[in-house]
């Protein structure tokens, strides 16, 4: 079995993450995922590449078919790090601790609570040769929260992990954030030569949205150029996968 990761930062500060397994050990280099939220919309995007690295055979293989971005109702959720969680995927199982009749604010310091004990669990369980694979390395999940509640446009993330895994103690940490109805941008993930050029976000938010990927993309193999989006609105959503500039 193979560990699938996916990569991002949390408020534009670079992590990389890793995951053990029994016999081999999955490690993505990068992702880029981008949110974006003013009064009228909410916008996530992420490319859709996935990374496998198998440590035995030093082979690496890529999937462009990564499902970043999901929705449960009218909710989106952004995942990143951690693709693989107990035994369980990481969408699974942030669907199955999400309640749907509470909001995304109740919500919220639920999720975290069990994502950090969930981390917990896991690298606790890992031999000290899993840990030597993972050591100087962050090991962690983040996740973007979306929705319109009350008319207002929200927008939550959640991080939880460690910032670098040593052999012995590696006590998990988390934060948690949420903004109603405030104008916000962020990227996550690699971003080398994002802020190198000047971000229009008066235009078309997508368009943009897409040229960034894209540009991350002409010079990162482990990000594609395939944008998977959702365009959040009052009265409804929309979703999509579209091709970024070509390379």
């Amino acid at each position: 079995m193979v560990t699938k990761l996916l990569i991002a930062i949390v408020f534009l500060s670079p992590l990389a993450f890793l995951s053990a397994c029994t016999s081999h050990c999955g490690i993505s280099h990068g992702t880029v995922v981008i949110a974006s939220m003013d009064a009228d919309s909410i916008i996530l995007a992420a490319d859709s590449r996935e990374t496998d690295v198998f440590f035995s055979s030093k082979k690496v293989t890529f999937a462009d078919t990564a499902h970043k971005i999901f929705h449960i109702g009218q909710t989106f959720f952004a995942i990143a790090g951690l693709s693989e969680l107990c035994t369980t995927s990481t969408r699974k199982f942030v669907t199955d601790v999400y309640d749907t009749a509470k909001s995304i604010k109740e919500n919220m310091p639920v999720v975290e609570a069990r994502l950090r004990k969930a981390l917990q669990s896991e690298l606790d369980s890992y031999s000290i040769k899993q840990k030597r694979l993972l050591a100087g390395h962050d090991y962690s999940v983040v996740l973007d929260i979306a929705g319109y509640e009350k008319g207002i446009p929200t927008l939550c993330r959640i991080d939880a992990g460690v910032k670098f895994v040593n052999l012995f103690a590696n006590p998990v940490q988390s934060s948690a954030s949420i903004s109603a109805g405030r104008k916000i941008f962020d990227i996550a993930g690699i971003y080398d030569h994002i802020y190198e050029v000047k971000i229009n976000l008066d235009s078309n938010k997508l368009r943009t949205m897409r040229q960034l990927i894209s540009l991350e993309a002409r010079y990162h193999k482990d990000v594609d150029s395939l944008v998977q989006y959702v365009v959040i609105k009052k009265d409804g959503y929309r979703t999509g996968t579209v091709s970024g500039v070509q390379r």
